[in-house]
């Protein structure tokens, strides 16, 4: 597992040299609403000055340790001590004077930190979705939010000071109530934030009778009732954010905005009925069963072409004539305007559609007789909707996409279809290999959807997933993945070593179901220290007869000296798989080696276990690891040969300070040591915040002997700027085929991990 973790944000002691130190010294202590009841468990402001910066800071209330979450020398955040007996006490910093409080069983607020205008705005999430609750996204009557408020009191079951579950299991044993404008808003439940000490969630349903604008929300428990604040609300349609119909890139990211004359679908809540309805003539009209899209940038307001609309999104063209900037979408639905949301539109930027429908994965490539190309040839091949195999060097291809530029006329016309678009600067990257396109513009059939054809070079790299993107004009689109096969041969041999070449053909073309183990040794950085763990999962899995094709698209790696991106800061999503079940493979796995013999428990095919927490097991040498068999798989045993690993030297591993990566010129990676018979993988990703609701990753490889990758800009280009990212190293060993276990795919690896923060410029 990638480490996801940030290097946490040290506050600096103030030391005193020479000088006696301030004492701390507290004005006041309210909840979050500014109110002075308090209580066991809940959030408190401590207000004073000489307080410390530093979250280390010893804070006592009845003589029991608070919890500090935030320091700022003149105010802390505490939970207060969950333990604490209601009644007059007092609250102490350090060695400050005793301040006088009153406990008591609650001390509801709301938490707040979003001001627009002056108005405090509460902290929610749409509950179907988890996004925030925002003025550009704002609720809609009837829908199920999630509330963040403190002081509810106590749960079921209790959790220390400073500690919070993981899960929703930490329910309160008061229900508290919620107020909406004035309107009783149903709670469904309330339980302890996950891993959020002090902090409680309430589900509440908004008001079915609610109106437009923003509402005054209140909670209220053991008769006590939190300040006001607002919770934005509309009653038409609510943006929750656009993307480009291919690349289904987030907004926020560089690579993120919608193109002149592009398919774009937004995506939110109350944009159309309840029922999908598309247009007999797409991108022809401006409305569609009730729905339509206005796009405001630079003052100038222009109508969207309806593809279709539902619920939830609704897909439209962005007319060609629509300005560049950033500006807001407004999407209004039998009348009803909704709130306006924020929208960046190019001149060009490129989305490739893939066969999942989701920008991810097999690009959407086809052959001159428009059959796709695939991991393996079909016995139908030829023609459209056929699947032809992996291209070959010397192929010419064309790739599906949207985002290209605009067309000179009005879109709806079909003005520009069939038409090459030279002016736009285009630059394909297939595998790090630089492309030029024979043609790039509109298709002869679609409106605002294009084709960009090029020839396979004879130096594109081989595999079943080799990376390729379109640049254009600094903007990078999604990466896709694409079989490529040595000439004369249609079928793509994995670039993975855990992938035999012979089993590409049969689970692309079987009729399932198939089987696979993975058994996984590896050493992974833990913040602090190392830790060696050992993970195995035996599972019985299907494929949609749609993708099944495209598969190895999928699941292997790129090739060596090439690098995927995915649009997700926790890398390929969606992949088109169905585990349909675990197997019994016995109660426990072992793993024997130089350092002595472990166990790890398991059911269910899973077995996931520490075998060691400071990371003295794994070392080099032989390993055997062991499976006893059950109902599913056979007994069997299986070795394993770590050689010594590699290690980063740069970026610096665990440095305490990020390391600068100016993402339009690349970065270089160095290690020390490697094998002939190892690989390297360098995964990076980055966010937009510390809430990681978007970002990138991305995947490079390369032999462990070179010493040295560079990491190209037309990759990082893709990644958000900012420092919520880094980037791991992991080292593996060829992975070993198992043998004779009877299932579709077995093998067993091992790799050992390290973790640099990065912050991408």
């Amino acid at each position: 597992m990638v480490k996801r973790t940030l290097m946490a944000v040290t506050f600096l002691l103030v030391a005193c040299v020479g000088l006696v130190c301030g004492q701390p010294t507290i004005t006041s202590v309210t909840n979050v609403s500014g109110e002075s009841y308090l209580c066991p468990g809940g959030f408190a402001l401590v207000h004073g000055s000489g307080l410390g910066t530093s979250t280390s800071i010893a804070v006592t209330a009845a003589g029991k340790k608070a919890y500090v979450k935030y320091a700022a020398n003149s105010l802390l955040g505490v939970e207060l001590p969950v333990d604490a007996p209601q009644g007059a006490t007092t609250i102490q910093v350090g060695n400050s004077p005793a301040f006088d409080i009153t406990l008591g069983e609650y001390c509801p607020g709301l938490l707040s930190n979003n001001v627009v205008n002056g108005e405090a705005y509460v902290i929610a999430r749409h509950h179907s979705s988890g996004l925030p609750v925002t003025v550009s996204f704002p609720s809609i009557p009837g829908e199920l939010v999630d509330i963040l408020v403190t002081g509810l009191g106590p749960t079921t079951p209790v959790y220390a000071t400073g500690t919070a579950p993981a899960d929703t299991s930490a329910v309160t044993k008061g229900t508290p109530s919620v107020e909406m404008g004035g309107l009783p808003a149903k709670v469904v439940y309330s339980y302890l934030a996950p891993n959020n000490p002090g902090v409680y969630v309430v589900v509440a349903r908004t008001p079915a009778t609610a109106t437009n604008g923003n509402q005054s929300v209140t909670v209220s428990i053991g008769g006590l009732t939190s300040h006001a604040v607002f919770l934005p609300l509309t009653t038409g349609g609510a943006v929750a954010g656009v993307t480009n119909a291919a690349s289904f890139i987030s907004p926020a990211l560089p690579n993120g905005a919608m193109a002149q004359g592009s398919i774009a679908i937004a995506f939110g809540k109350n944009l159309g009925p309840g029922s999908l309805a598309i247009d007999g003539e797409p991108l022809h009209h401006t409305s569609l069963a009730g729905t339509s899209v206005a796009i405001t940038v630079g003052g100038t307001t222009v109508a969207g072409l309806m593809y279709y609309t539902s619920f939830n999104q609704a897909a439209f063209l962005v007319p060609s004539n629509t300005p560049v900037g950033t500006g807001t979408i407004t999407v209004t639905y039998n009348g009803q305007a909704g709130a306006p949301a924020p929208i960046t539109v190019a001149q060009s930027s490129v989305g490739i559609f893939t066969v999942t429908s989701d920008g991810q994965g097999a690009g959407i490539l086809t052959y001159g007789d428009y059959s796709l190309v695939s991991a393996t040839k079909a016995a139908n091949c030829g023609g459209a909707n056929t699947t032809c195999g992996a291209a070959n060097p010397g192929d010419l291809l064309t790739i599906w996409a949207t985002g290209l530029g605009p067309v000179n006329g009005n879109d709806a016309t079909g003005v520009g279809l069939g038409v090459n678009m030279p002016q736009v600067p285009l630059t394909i990257w297939l595998g790090g290999v630089a492309v030029q396109a024979s043609y790039q513009g509109r298709s002869g059939c679609c409106i605002g959807e294009d084709q960009i054809q090029f020839t396979v070079p004879a130096n594109a790299p081989l595999g079943c997933a080799v990376p390729l993107s379109v640049e254009t004009g600094g903007n990078i689109s999604n990466t896709v993945a694409v079989p490529i096969a040595a000439a004369g041969s249609r079928t793509c041999v994995p670039s993975n070593p855990q992938f035999a070449a012979d089993i590409v053909a049969p689970v692309s073309t079987g009729s399932g179901p198939f089987t696979f183990a993975n058994i996984e040794l590896k050493r992974r950085d833990h913040d602090p220290g190392l830790v060696d763990i050992m993970n195995a999962e035996f599972a019985r899995f299907t494929i949609p007869s749609a993708v099944q094709p495209f598969l190895f698209a999928y699941v292997d790696a790129p090739p060596p000296g090439s690098c995927q991106v995915y649009g997700h800061v926790n890398g390929l999503t969606g992949t088109p798989i169905n585990i349909v079940g675990g197997l019994d493979a016995g109660p426990q796995m072992t793993v024997q080696g130089p350092n002595g013999t472990e166990s790890v428990p398991g059911s269910g095919g899973t077995y996931k276990g520490t075998l060691s927490a400071n990371g003295s097991y794994l070392s080099a040498g032989t390993y055997m690891v062991s499976v006893p068999g059950g109902g599913d798989v056979a007994k069997f045993s299986v070795p394993v040969t770590i050689p010594a690993m590699p290690t980063m030297t740069y970026p610096t591993p665990d440095a305490k300070s990020p390391t600068a990566a100016t993402r339009a010129d690349g970065l270089t990676v160095t290690w020390t040591g490697g094998q002939a018979n190892e690989l390297i993988q360098i995964e990076g990703f980055n966010a937009t915040d510390n809430t990681y609701s978007a970002g990138a990753d991305f995947l490079c490889t390369a032999p462990a002997t070179a010493g040295t990758f560079t990491i190209p800009p037309s990759v990082l280009l893709a990644m958000p700027p900012g420092s919520f990212g880094g980037l791991v190293l992991r080292s593996y060993v060829t992975p070993v085929s198992i043998s004779g276990t009877g299932l579709s795919i077995a093998y067993l690896n091992a790799d050992y991990a390290s973790f640099a923060p990065l912050n991408y410029k």
